[in-house]
């Protein structure tokens, strides 16, 4: 599960990603996590 894990989590990071820099790292940790959220909804 590790390595999926990691791949996720980049994704999701990657998916966040924008041009607002570093004054929005907190909304884009949230963004990621909410992605993650729905995916693993999706996955069961």
């Amino acid at each position: 599960m590790g390595q999926l894990e990691d791949t996720v989590h980049t994704t999701a990071d990657a998916s966040c990603d924008s041009d607002y820099g570093e004054a929005i790292q907190y909304m884009k940790k949230q963004c990621a996590n909410d992605l993650l959220d729905s995916w693993d909804e999706r996955s069961y």
